[in-house]
């Protein structure tokens, strides 16, 4: 049967188990901690002498899986086999004999990460219905909900943080929750305990620095500021703290919000407000999308969307000229104001 996140750990926590668990889509996160979470905790150190297995997908056959989830535990009243990577088991079509009769005093874990399952095939069609099975769907957040995610993850976690602090992870990071939490764990080093995590700390802390940022430079795009907007390009593509490769995504973004923009202001006669509720904009990105409508048109705004691909695609060796990371920010500024 198919259950949420926050369902699946509550009942681990409980020791309400199934006996089988499937952990599969695109989003890692929550794979890895239900994964960790049960070869963390299931089993006490002795016990795991004997009764946790680990192994991966490309590394076993679903028959020699079959055999080892059919064992007895030792010492225990259950084993855990754990199968990461299991995108990679051969024939997974096999288990679907062993997923309509599990053997009970097994905890059978498949780790099927960065891709769903086929939810044609009768194996899944059976993992969703069956009561002895928990599936979890592991779906990538959309950028928009960050935000809440972020601040709720805190909450969970005792760390105090501003909704400002909340939307400049978002919009650095984009949906990326592992590497967001990763960077929140370190601010929270810095910051100390019962101190509030502060947008100031993520421009000080995580490669940005207070003038010279995507923000910043976006501001400048959108006011059409040339000057500020090639000297913060070139500022950013000479930092070692920041690579253009992870500044793109995020005018991308940009460009494509202030696209839409116009369309729901243009065609669907929305007010500004309305519009900026359908996009969901955060508050840091607001006056800047206006400001992008008010200063381009739907035809400028493409051009800038192109010419972000074509910065992609130098930034990746692919038909490059000779530039290094300054001189392809600058230069691509340049063809944003032109």
């Amino acid at each position: 049967m198919v259950v949420k996140y926050s369902q699946l750990l509550a009942d681990l926590k409980k020791k309400s188990l199934k006996p089988v668990y499937v952990l599969a889509g695109e989003e890692p996160f929550y794979i890895d901690a239900i994964t960790r979470y049960i070869e963390e905790n299931l089993l006490t150190p002795d016990e795991k002498e004997f009764n946790q297995t680990i192994v991966y997908g490309q590394d076993v056959d679903v028959d020699m899986l079959l055999s080892e989830c059919k064992s007895y535990p030792m010492l225990s009243s259950f084993r855990v086999v754990i199968v990461k990577e299991a995108k990679n088991l051969k024939n997974p079509d096999k288990l679907l004999p062993y997923v309509k009769n599990p053997v009970e005093s097994t905890v059978l874990v498949l780790a099927h990460k960065n891709k769903d399952l086929d939810r044609r095939l009768q194996l899944t069609k059976e993992l969703e219905k069956s009561e002895k099975v928990a599936l979890l769907h592991s779906e990538k957040e959309r950028e928009s909900d960050v935000p809440r995610w972020v601040a709720s993850y805190c909450k969970d976690h005792g760390i105090d943080i501003t909704q400002k602090a909340t939307e400049y992870l978002s919009e650095f990071l984009g949906n990326d929750l592992q590497k967001i939490v990763n960077e929140i764990g370190k601010l929270r080093l810095i910051v100390g305990e019962g101190k509030a995590i502060e947008h100031e700390h993520i421009l000080d802390n995580i490669g940005l620095s207070k003038e010279f940022n995507v923000f910043e430079l976006q501001k400048a795009i959108a006011t059409r500021n040339l000057k500020r907007a090639v000297s913060i390009a070139v500022q950013m593509g000479n930092s070692k703290n920041t690579s253009i490769l992870a500044i793109l995504p995020t005018l991308y973004n940009f460009f494509t919000k202030g696209l839409l923009f116009k369309y729901y202001m243009g065609v669907e006669k929305l007010s500004a407000d309305q519009t900026s509720m359908k996009l969901k904009l955060f508050s840091i990105q607001k006056n800047d999308i206006v400001a992008l409508h008010q200063q381009y048109s739907v035809a400028q705004l493409k051009n800038c969307i192109r010419e972000v691909g074509i910065a992609d695609l130098y930034a990746k060796g692919i038909n490059a000229p000779d530039m290094d990371e300054a001189e392809l920010m600058r230069n691509m500024v340049l063809k944003f104001l032109n």
